[in-house]
């Protein structure tokens, strides 16, 4: 039995049949292999009765704790909460769907042991339908090439933090939070395990188009300076056009000779005309597309907003699923919860 305090951390499932499953699994194994250890559960909206969800799990409540959040946020915000209240030297962020096999927290542990502080589960092939792989491919192909850290495509939230690096991962106050790329920001020693991906099980509910946009989106805009490159493209690239035209004007005017052709006398440079107008107005609202992102990116961040705001945390009992302590909400998150 390892001496070690253990914090889990996970959103609560949206099937209550699997979190009970993965709370007797999870229990069974650090009970057998840590000496001290907690869950803690967010409620990020779950709508089912807990009480009747945790009435059977005898002996597991006084180890659990549930944080409720006022609403329902981005699972990216909502674990922050989950991590701010852990205590153990070791904390383990998993899912509660047992799409994340319990039995590996102890390899995950022990992996740690090798001077890692963050050490990842990783699948060895990650299977998605066809579009979703493509789309995925490009955001991780410019996640890597155009920010100043390297994100594992296989890489799973299944993950295992040293106390030293979650205090540094903590400090990272964001809004618009991508989990994955702040775990590779802090720059602490990580490793992975490998498995085969049909030792894990996918329950997941399935991810909308919109909302794997708007969490792309909200990961470029923090991580990369891509736009920057994109709109130093479109510069050069409208240079060169801008260019090329002028000396075609002047080979019409001094040699008669023009590179476009010659359309009918009627209409002349009608095409050209339409052609570049349309370009130039899809450039323009591009441009001001990517701006109106970064705006809104700015005046999120300097608001200064809490990333989620706390309800009630509860200590269950023994053999029942009774608040026993609730600690009060800072009076500001209060305030805030009330407008």
């Amino acid at each position: 039995m390892y001496n070690t305090f253990i914090s889990v951390v996970g959103i609560i499932a949206d099937d209550k049949s699997l979190l009970k499953s993965f709370l007797e699994k999870t229990y069974q194994l650090l009970r057998e292999n840590f000496q001290d250890f907690e869950v803690i559960l967010v409620n990020n909206g779950i709508l089912y009765d807990l009480d009747d969800a945790l009435k059977d799990l005898h002996g597991l409540h006084s180890y659990i704790r549930i944080l409720t959040l006022s609403k329902s946020i981005d699972p990216n915000n909502a674990i922050v909460a989950g991590l701010d209240h852990a205590n153990g030297d070791y904390v383990i962020v998993m899912d509660t769907d047992l799409s994340d096999p319990p039995a590996l927290i102890t390899k995950l542990y022990e992996k740690t042991q090798d001077n890692n502080d963050v050490v990842y589960l990783r699948l060895k092939e990650r299977k998605l339908p066809i579009l979703k792989m493509l789309l995925f491919r490009l955001f991780y192909y410019i996640m890597n090439k155009y920010s100043d850290i390297q994100i594992d495509f296989n890489m799973s939230e299944f993950r295992i933090i040293s106390r030293r690096a979650l205090n540094s991962i903590l400090r990272v106050r964001e809004k618009l939070r991508y989990m994955k790329g702040i775990y590779s920001l802090v720059g602490y020693k990580t490793n992975f395990i490998e498995i085969d991906s049909s030792s894990q099980t996918f329950r997941k509910k399935p991810v909308s188009y919109s909302q794997l946009f708007r969490a792309a989106v909200s990961a470029i805009t923090s991580f990369t300076d891509i736009p920057n490159k994109l709109l130093l493209y479109v510069f050069l690239a409208s240079v060169t056009f801008t260019t090329g035209t002028l000396i075609n004007a002047l080979c019409v005017k001094v040699l008669g000779f023009n590179v476009f052709g010659y359309p009918a006398p009627q209409v002349q440079g009608w095409t050209f005309l339409m052609v570049f107008l349309s370009m130039s107005f899809t450039i323009n609202y591009i441009i001001l597309y990517v701006i109106g992102i970064f705006l809104f990116s700015i005046n999120r961040e300097i608001k200064d907003r809490p990333i989620y705001i706390l309800e009630s945390i509860q200590r269950l009992q023994d053999n029942s699923s009774s608040v026993i302590n609730e600690r009060p909400i800072k009076k500001l998150e209060k305030v805030a919860a009330n407008i």
